[in-house]
């Protein structure tokens, strides 16, 4: 059984756990291929889940933070094993028995999963939505190079990282310390991911911003933000040749320049600034269509409709994904240096 299909039946036994006496009935679909509509009409609607390739899979929001918290937690155990004998420890101290362990990659995704789980925790990953994100507006056309000076939108992904990591610090409760510990590994990856740190702003399309990529959409179900999410590991299977291939580029001098750069506001203004030219990219290659609709859980939402990405698009993306990776390992690496 794939990881994904794990954190699946897992999800399920949570929630039927939660519901004792419930009759349940039980379907999964899984999607394979690219979108059901190859026409790009407008007023499509997404199924419930899906990805930006129409699979119903983890992406970057959780398989991705697993192979960065990894890959850091490796690099990690060469560079400072007293540090990382400190960071095993922390893992086998906490009390919460549901974040794997002393599986680093777990922790990460741990903050993801909240979102969905009842109790809690659930009520605790759902309050903590806006520490994933924050979005600097990039105004359609515009050549930005600096970061806006204020963010659209409730993200508060900076403030987030800040508390996050003096709780990892000075935190002396077990299980507190746990849930910091899965935050901070989280969110280093999500501020590294440049659509977690951009929104675009268009006076007539998005006048309050694209949240992140969410709105721009095409054929049935994918969005530019989707896209991006999966950019870095597409599916469960891709977790360990990503490891490795992060693990190859881990040269401290190569990014000698970035790792110099210490605060989270400079870290979010290197991904804003790969967020404006994925923009750009994006809106160069991909003729726009028109307004459109998505339905999802009783929810309708509104976005624009564009052209399907090129191959070569993904392509761009998949390797603005690895660089940012690879550095998001090493920035990690050492902040655990810093506050274990």
């Amino acid at each position: 059984m794939s990881d994904e299909h794990t954190d699946l039946f897992e999800g399920i036994r949570v929630l039927l756990a939660a519901r004792p006496n419930a009759r349940v009935r039980i379907t999964v679909v899984e999607i394979e291929g690219e979108g059901t509509s190859a026409s790009g009409s407008a007023g499509s609607t997404s199924p419930s889940g899906s990805g930006p390739s129409g699979r119903l899979s983890p992406a970057f929001n959780i398989q991705g933070h697993g192979a960065i918290a990894k890959a850091a937690a490796d690099l990690l155990a060469q560079e400072d094993p007293v540090k990382y004998q400190a960071l095993q420890q922390l893992m086998l101290a906490d009390t919460k028995q549901d974040r794997g362990g002393t599986d680093v990659d777990v922790y990460a995704q741990w903050p993801d999963k909240m979102k969905y789980a009842p109790g809690p925790d659930g009520a605790l990953g759902r309050a903590r939505k806006p520490d994933h994100y924050q979005d600097f507006p990039h105004d359609q056309g515009a050549n930005e190079n600096a970061l806006p000076a204020a963010s659209i939108g409730p993200g508060r992904l900076l403030a987030a990282l800040d508390e996050w990591t003096d709780a990892l610090r000075n935190e002396t409760d077990p299980e507190k310390r746990g849930t910091a510990l899965a935050f901070v590994l989280h969110l280093v990856g999500d501020i590294h991911q440049p659509l977690h740190c951009a929104g675009l702003v268009e006076p007539t399309l998005f006048p309050t911003g694209d949240e992140g990529g969410n709105k721009v959409w095409w054929d049935s179900s994918p969005t530019l933000h989707g896209l991006w999410d999966e950019a870095l590991v597409k599916d469960a299977t891709a977790v360990a040749g990503v490891i490795a291939s992060i693990t190859q580029k881990l040269d401290r001098q190569a990014y000698a320049a970035d790792l110099a750069k210490k605060s989270f506001q400079e870290w979010a203004e290197g991904s804003y600034l790969k967020a404006v030219e994925a923009y750009e990219e994006f809106l160069a290659a991909c003729a726009y269509i028109g307004p459109a609709t998505r339905t999802k859980n009783g929810t309708t939402t509104n976005g624009q409709l564009y052209a399907r990405p090129p191959a070569k698009y993904r392509r761009y993306a998949e390797g603005v994904a690895l660089e940012q990776g690879t550095l998001a390992t090493l920035r990690l690496c050492d902040l655990l240096k810093d506050v274990l």
